[in-house]
């Protein structure tokens, strides 16, 4: 899952760095070695030692450049969201067809799931089952990241019906949300199902069911 909106951090920050060592790091980096250890351990099985060390910087400049913990998670999830396979519905134009998307879209989610050996699943999806609930300032932030793909794939959803290519007695806001739903639920699954072809088999199902047509989903990418 995607959108995670933080501003845009600067690539470089100083720090006053020991003899020998450099007095400037890269923020980027940094902050891809903070993702990859949360994707793996989680928010609550890490602490700053241990991001201070997958950043490849000093504790200290842990907190003089990043201020907490909870400011490199939101960072790295923020990080995350913009390469995230959901991605690509914040990207529909007006009057594209919106069911290819959709289902490319999931074909995409069971690639790169397929293709993690360690089986990570979704950054976001797992901070949602571990933090929602659990931690008072950033289970809001995930709550509303939630919220905020329901709305996307709401508008998507419209946008199909307007077009066609839908039809959904029961509304835009049930579909939406049964989409997201599923969306969570596969990249839970993902977690267990290492290949590509049984995740797809369950995403062609599902959208089948849903209404994608079959020459939709088997159409060769």
């Amino acid at each position: 899952m995607s959108n995670i909106d933080l501003q845009d951090s600067q690539d470089m920050s100083q720090t006053t760095a020991p003899p020998g060592r450099p007095a400037a790091f890269s923020r980027d980096s940094a902050i891809e070695g903070a993702m990859n250890l949360l994707w793996r351990d989680g928010y609550l099985g890490v602490s700053a030692s241990d991001l201070a060390v997958a950043m490849n910087i000093r504790r200290s400049s842990f907190y003089n450049s990043f201020g907490s913990r909870a400011a490199v998670f939101l960072e790295a999830l923020d990080r995350y969201s913009k390469s995230a396979p959901d991605k690509v519905i914040d990207q529909l134009a007006p009057g594209e067809a919106v069911l290819p998307v959709i289902a490319d879209l999931f074909r995409e989610l069971c690639r790169q799931r397929a293709a993690d050996t360690e089986g990570r699943g979704c950054l976001v999806c797992n901070s949602i089952g571990e933090l929602i609930g659990v931690d008072e300032e950033l289970g809001p932030v995930l709550l509303d990241a939630v919220e905020e793909r329901v709305s996307v794939f709401e508008r998507a959803i419209a946008q199909a019906i307007s077009q066609d290519e839908l039809d959904l007695p029961d509304g835009t806001a049930a579909a939406a949300r049964l989409l997201v739903t599923f969306l969570l639920g596969i990249n839970l699954l993902s977690k267990t199902v290492r290949d590509e072809q049984a995740l797809w088999a369950t995403c062609r199902s599902f959208l089948s069911n849903f209404g994608v047509p079959m020459a939709v989903l088997d159409k060769q990418q």
